[in-house]
C-alpha cells in the first residue's frame, strides 16, 4: 500500500472529538497555512458546533492536504489523558515552560502547542510514547449486492436519525443524535455522537477557590464502516447492545431487511492449531515484514481456561506439550505483533473470537487484512484479494 493510499484510508478516521476538545485558537493557528482549502470548502472558521462538524466532513475529502491529515492524526494519538503527564516529562527535559503565567492547558490543548510551538520536542515524544488508537470493531457479515445502497440519501439518512433517537431515547441516554455519514472509495463511515447516562459530580471552580456541583450528559463518539468489497460492517461502540442496534438499524435502512448483517464467526485460531509457527509466516503478504505471536488463550472443556503471554511464542507453538494444550481447546483470543514495512514499532492487532478485531486502522489495514486471510485466520473466506 503506498504512502497516498494510507492517507486516503486515514482521513475518515480522523476524529470529530479531537476537533471539538482543542480551543480555537489552537485550531485556528493550525490550519492558517491551508486558508485555500477552508475557502474551497466554503468554511469560516468559528467555535459552533456545526462549524466544526462542518470542518470534520471537509477533512473527509480527497482535496485535503496531506501535511493537514498528518498533523492531526499525530496529534491526536498523542492528545490523551494517558499521554498527558508524558508529554509533559518529555517538555520537561527540554526545559520548555508551557505554563507561562499559570496557564491551564488541556490534553488536548497541550498536543496542539506542543506541535505549534516545540516541533521537535513534539517529534521526539510521538515514537516514546503509545501513538496507537487501538480500536475494537466487532464485525458482522453481509450478503452480495447486485447494486450499492444510495448511502448518500438525505431521506435514509433522516430514518436512520429517528431509529437512533428513539433507542437512546427509550435507555435513559437522551434523544440528541448527531450523524454524518462519509463516502470512500470502497468504504462507508458513520460518525455518529449520543448521549452517555447523566452524570452529576463535584468540579474545582476555574479561580481555583471553591468546589461546586456540575450535573451533564457526556457525549459518546460511535464509528461504523461498511466494507463495500468483504461486505461486512465494523461497528465500533462501547457496549454489545449497542453494537446488535447498529448491525439491524442499518441493515433495515439501507438494505431493506434488519438481518442483513449477521453475527457470524469470523475470525478463527483453527490455523495455529493446525499448523503451529507455520501459521505466522510472512509469505505473500506485500509489507509484512514479521509475525510474533505475544497472546494466546484457550478454553478447554471441563478445565481451565489457559493463557500464553510473553513477548514472543514462538517456543510455546513448537513444544509438543504446548502444542497439545492448544489442540485440545478452542482458541477465545490472539494477540499479534506485526512488523510493517516502513515503520520502527510493531502494530499490536487483538483477535477475539468470534468476529472482534481491535488494531489501529490507521496504520496498515491492507496488511492486516491480507495476513489474517491468507494465514486462514478469517473464518470467513469472500474476502476480495
Amino acid at each position: 500500500m503506498t504512502q497516498s493510499q494510507h492517507r486516503k484510508r486515514s482521513k475518515s478516521l480522523i476524529s470529530l472529538s479531537i476537533l471539538e476538545a482543542v480551543s480555537p485558537p489552537l485550531l485556528a493557528r493550525l490550519l492558517e497555512p491551508h486558508a485555500a482549502f477552508l475557502s474551497g470548502a466554503g468554511l469560516a472558521l468559528d467555535d459552533s458546533p456545526a462549524t466544526i462538524a462542518r470542518l470534520h466532513r471537509a477533512l473527509a475529502g480527497d482535496d485535503v492536504p496531506e501535511d493537514l491529515v498528518d498533523a492531526l492524526l499525530q496529534i491526536e494519538a498523542l492528545a490523551d489523558e494517558d499521554n498527558h503527564d508524558d508529554m509533559l516529562a518529555q517538555a520537561g527535559t527540554e526545559q520548555l515552560d508551557l505554563f507561562a503565567g499559570a496557564k491551564r492547558l488541556s490534553s488536548a490543548d497541550l498536543a496542539f502547542t506542543i506541535y505549534l510551538d516545540h516541533r521537535d520536542v513534539f517529534q521526539a515524544a510521538a515514537p516514546a510514547l503509545g501513538t496507537e488508537r487501538v480500536t475494537r470493531f466487532v464485525e458482522f457479515c453481509g450478503q452480495p449486492l447486485a447494486s450499492a445502497p444510495t448511502f448518500s440519501s438525505r431521506t435514509r439518512k433522516e430514518r436512520l436519525l429517528e431509529a437512533m433517537r428513539s433507542w437512546f431515547a427509550g435507555r435513559h441516554r437522551t434523544g440528541y443524535v448527531e450523524l454524518e455519514v462519509i463516502e470512500g472509495p470502497t468504504e462507508m463511515s458513520f460518525h455518529i455522537v449520543h448521549g452517555r447516562p447523566a452524570k452529576r459530580r463535584t468540579v474545582i471552580s476555574e479561580d481555583e477557590c471553591t468546589r461546586t456541583n456540575l450535573s451533564y450528559i457526556p457525549d459518546k463518539h460511535d464509528l461504523i464502516i461498511y466494507d463495500e468489497r468483504t461486505h461486512k460492517l465494523c461497528v465500533n461502540a462501547q457496549f454489545a447492545i449497542e453494537n446488535n442496534f447498529y448491525r439491524r438499524a442499518i441493515g433495515e435502512v439501507y438494505f431493506g431487511h434488519a438481518e442483513h448483517f449477521q453475527p457470524r464467526s469470523v475470525f478463527t485460531g483453527a490455523p495455529l492449531q493446525e499448523e503451529g509457527p507455520a501459521a505466522l509466516s510472512t509469505d505473500g503478504v506485500d509489507g509484512l515484514r514479521s509475525v510474533t505471536l505475544r497472546e494466546l488463550v484457550v478454553e478447554r472443556p471441563r478445565h481451565a481456561t489457559v493463557m500464553f503471554k510473553g513477548d514472543d511464542l514462538s517456543k510455546e507453538l513448537q513444544s509438543r506439550h504446548e502444542r497439545e494444550v492448544i489442540r485440545s481447546g478452542t482458541i477465545a483470543h490472539m494477540r499479534f505483533a506485526l512488523g510493517v514495512a516502513g515503520r520502527v514499532r510493531p502494530l499490536k492487532v487483538e483477535v477475539s473470537l468470534p468476529n472482534t478485531l481491535s488494531y489501529d486502522r490507521r496504520i496498515a489495514p491492507d496488511v492486516v487484512r491480507a495476513f489474517l486471510r491468507k494465514r486462514g485466520f478469517r473464518a470467513v473466506r469472500r474476502e476480495a484479494a
